[in-house]
């Protein structure tokens, strides 16, 4: 029995897989214009449940869903509510102290500044100067720091704008898709083949169940994060740990922010402050977490979404390549989302058996 390439096989397997990978570029590349459109589809697919309970009850559809639209911004307002005035709670002496430490610590760089003159009598004028040039590059550069944060405090409030016409859209879109469903799966059923239909409803069902997976790993991790920081908090004898805790675990799923964003400016201002065994204790709790994020991640997010960690571990390192910082995120997502996809158009086949027929001469 002799194997050989199938031609029609490998012609479309090829075609198969440019459509897969123009069609996944397509929709990120215009995701920023449709984004609002696939939040209120989430979000309808969420409410659909209590809509049904509610049309079986006698209500008409569109009552239903408003009703359910109405009863879901309200579960989220009021969660959002608990959560940040139970954070608040603990974090509001934690604000009325950082003024007197920012002051504190002004005042300290301008005493090694004025004094930098004093600091490097006796050594030769190359390397004093040497050190004089770092020692007001460093200031410089904290002031360029204070700069960047007014300016992107300014440039979050410029956004506030589109931020509010996001959520409008996004609330008055799910009333929308929720009240027409049934129009709109009419509609959709009508233009397409059955068997278009089915699949995208197996790879719909595929993402959402990886999707679900993915969250749930990383809530994992961050609560992994949340009881590493608390614990080391709670040993260093820092004030308000429970709330600094959770502000850096949530955070931390941020990877433009970061444990590190926190730990490392907070450990700098102690060594300036000259607390040296708070500044030791929080580079040694920052090299703990992150030694075991850097572990964990790979194993609980490829055991959540079902692929081996090396696989999840070059998605991050792609993603990170090609998004930056959030492509730490954003590779395992597209990664999840193309094997979803692969799997209900190859219908689960190896690429033997998709590429090679066989001779039964």
């Amino acid at each position: 029995m002799n194997m050989y390439f199938d031609k029609k096989k490998v012609i479309r397997f090829f075609i198969n897989l440019a459509a897969i990978i123009g069609g996944t570029w397509l929709v990120f590349r215009t995701f920023q214009y449709i984004a609002p459109f696939v939040f209120a589809a989430l979000l309808a697919f969420l409410i659909e449940p209590l809509v049904k309970i509610m049309t079986k009850k006698g209500f008409p559809r569109k009552i239903a869903s408003f009703v359910a639209v109405i009863l879901l911004l309200g579960v989220l307002s009021f969660v959002t509510t608990f959560i940040v005035l139970r954070i608040v709670s603990e974090a509001r002496d934690l604000f009325e102290v950082i003024p007197g430490l920012f002051n504190e610590v002004y005042l300290k760089v301008v005493e090694i500044s004025e004094g930098s003159n004093n600091l490097f009598i006796g050594l030769p004028d190359e390397i004093a100067n040497l050190l004089t040039d770092m020692l007001e590059g460093l200031i410089a550069s904290a002031g360029e720091i204070v700069n960047d944060i007014v300016r992107r405090v300014l440039n979050t409030a410029i956004s506030i704008p589109s931020a509010v016409l996001f959520l409008f859209v996004t609330i008055l879109s799910t009333y929308f898709i929720s009240s027409d469903r049934d129009k709109i799966i009419k509609f959709l059923y009508n233009q397409a083949p059955q068997i278009w239909i089915s699949r995208l409803n197996d790879i719909k069902a595929s993402i959402l169940n990886s999707v679900f997976r993915l969250i749930r790993a990383y809530m994992i991790i961050m609560s992994i994060t949340f009881t590493e920081l608390f614990v080391g908090f709670s040993i260093i004898g820092v004030p308000y740990g429970l709330a600094l805790a959770a502000i850096i675990a949530i955070a931390d799923i941020l990877p433009v922010v970061g444990t590190g964003g926190f730990l490392i400016p907070w450990s700098v201002i102690s060594f300036i402050n000259d607390d040296y065994q708070t500044g030791i204790s929080l580079l040694i709790l920052y090299g703990v977490v992150m030694l075991v994020r850097q572990l964990i991640e790979p194993k609980i997010v490829g055991s959540q979404i079902g692929v081996h960690p090396v696989l999840t571990l070059g998605s991050m390192f792609i993603g990170i390549k090609v998004f930056g910082g959030i492509g730490i995120i954003m590779g395992p997502v597209i990664f999840l989302i193309l094997k979803s996809v692969i799997q209900v158009v190859f219908r689960h086949q190896t690429l033997k058996e998709l590429l090679v027929s066989e001779d039964k001469k």
